[in-house]
């Protein structure tokens, strides 16, 4: 189906699409036009007899023709490089009349291939990382290269340690000369960060974020005033939202609509007590603790529990929550690592809990992590909105993306995530592969599976390479388990002759090399 383009400058046709807000769409529409409560990035989809009104504010005219596109068309974009684009004789739309708002402002699945633009564009995700321009609907942006663990960008060690010890960590009853946190109850700090922030604010004005945040350690300050702060505030939380409330304060005096974003991180995680964070504060917490083999309200395991209280605290005193989630191995990037029960469930949880914006953070370096396409796929799709059939949306990728070799990618898939049922897993983002819950007998199995599922797709290319690359996770786990074997062996493999190591590793280890090396 091709469709000839006209602008709003001629005459209306009898059949047409109406893409934003053209001079004809507030007539057709009438009561129903809505743009302003759409704001950025919601849509309305409308039929007004044989027209089609596509109503959106900044991106959300372009998500609503994606929207089309795929419910109607059978459009699908899997990757970069694999994507389902079928060929119609008719393009035929039902009747319509709904409008559709994100769960979550800011959308962002953190995994390599979602950064590609029209990955990001297409996929309906925002963040921060994606690569868009103002051209293609623009993102939620972190201004002034300020994005996290900023404390020491923002009052740098090397620059004032010398001169000025006591602007850092007093750690055992001496200021740390190390990677450590400021002190936060010193004036001079305040004042020095916030003319920082400030001056990176007015070179970069259009952003809607800036990150005040902890350094990525502990070493909090433990001098008397910090800690006579800390204890009057419930905590270091406390210290530290007392500390980024006075910025921000400042910086809604020259920037009323900036957000000030800072850390709920590790020992700053607990919520605060006789303090909030004000209207332009925007804590984020972190999720690094946590059992992720289950929802995190689902999950019996303690860190869990632990989690689920400190957000609702945070959540009943502000109604602007950022939320940093991990989705992958960090160990281990292409190991198995199966969480696909917990994502749909906290995607849910953090949408009741006033978190506005997440960050699904995966293997981002590259495109070798395990199940990586389907994790930045799916992700995408519950932050829009996490009331999904995630059964429905399974199924939509596994024949997608893999087509004939389906059926064994997904049994292997589903054998996978058996593996973590028991409540007494405790499945963490440093999982070793020699994990009790993963066993020889499971992998071997995979091997045959991945083996079948190739030969399935042998004359499809593109299918044939997402199935080789899906299967390293499996050689991987292999040749990690083996007891005698150095890691750095695995990537020297071909440089070693097999006296060094057995012959089926070094044929494990080529195997794995080869499908990391392969190109689509």
């Amino acid at each position: 189906v091709t469709l000839p383009l006209v602008t709003d400058a001629e005459a209306l046709p009898a059949k047409v699409v109406l893409v934003g807000d053209t001079r004809y769409t507030r007539e057709l529409l009438g009561a129903n036009y809505n743009l302003e409560a759409l704001r950025d990035d919601g849509f309305q989809l409308r039929t007004v007899g044989e027209r089609l009104v596509v109503l959106g504010g900044k991106r959300g005219a372009m998500y609503g023709l994606f929207e089309l596109l795929e419910r109607f068309g059978g459009c699908r974009w899997y990757a970069s490089w694999c994507s389902v684009i079928p060929t119609l004789d008719d393009f035929a739309v039902p009747a319509l009349a709904e409008t559709q708002q994100p769960a979550f402002l800011m959308r962002e699945p953190f995994w390599y291939d979602m950064f590609n633009t029209t990955m990001a564009y297409r996929n309906k995700c925002n963040g921060n990382r994606m690569n868009l321009t103002e051209e293609q609907g623009g993102k939620i942006r972190f201004g002034g290269g300020l994005f996290v663990h900023t404390f020491s960008r923002l009052v740098p060690l090397g620059e004032f340690f010398e001169t000025h010890p006591e602007y850092f960590s007093e750690i055992n009853g001496k200021r740390y000369n190390g990677y450590a946190q400021l002190c936060l109850t010193n004036p001079d700090v305040l004042r020095i960060l916030t003319e920082r922030l400030l001056a990176a604010i007015r070179k970069d004005p259009t952003a809607m974020m800036y990150s005040v945040s902890q350094n990525d350690v502990y070493n909090y300050c433990e001098c008397a005033a910090c800690t006579a702060k800390a204890e009057e505030f419930g905590g270091q939380a406390g210290l530290l939202i007392w500390f980024v409330n006075q910025v921000a304060e400042q910086v809604e005096k020259e920037f009323p609509n900036a957000l000030i974003e800072t850390l709920a991180y590790q020992y700053t995680r607990q919520p605060p007590k006789n303090i909030t964070p004000r209207a332009n504060v925007v804590p984020r917490l972190c999720t690094i603790e946590c059992d992720f083999s289950k929802p995190l309200d689902v999950s019996t395991q303690s860190q869990n529990q632990k989690f689920v209280e400190d957000i609702r605290g945070w959540s009943g005193m502000t109604d602007k929550l950022f939320i940093w989630d991990y989705t992958t191995n960090f160990g281990h990037y292409i190991g198995p690592f199966p969480n696909f029960a917990c994502l749909q469930g906290n995607v849910k949880f953090f949408r009741d809990n006033h978190v506005i914006g997440v960050m699904e953070q995966g293997a981002y370096q590259g495109y070798h992590g395990e199940f990586a396409e389907l994790r930045g796929w799916l992700l995408a799709r519950l932050l829009w909105n996490p009331d999904q059939d995630v059964k429905a949306l399974y199924d939509d990728f596994f024949a997608g993306y893999y087509g004939a070799a389906a059926p064994m990618v997904r049994e292997y898939f589903d054998g996978l995530q058996d593996l973590v049922l028991s409540p007494e897993v405790n499945l963490r983002i440093w999982a070793p592969m020699t994990s009790e819950w993963l066993t020889d007998e499971f992998l071997q199995r995979g091997l045959q599976l991945w083996q079948q599922a190739e030969e399935a797709v042998k004359n499809d290319p593109i299918r044939r390479y997402n199935v080789r690359k899906g299967a390293i996770p499996v050689y991987y786990a292999l040749i990690s388990r083996q007891p005698s074997v150095q890691s750095t062996m695995i990537w020297t493999a071909e440089a070693v002759t097999p006296t060094d190591i057995p012959a089926d590793l070094v044929k494990l280890s080529q195997a794995l090399m080869e499908r990391f090396n392969e190109k689509v």
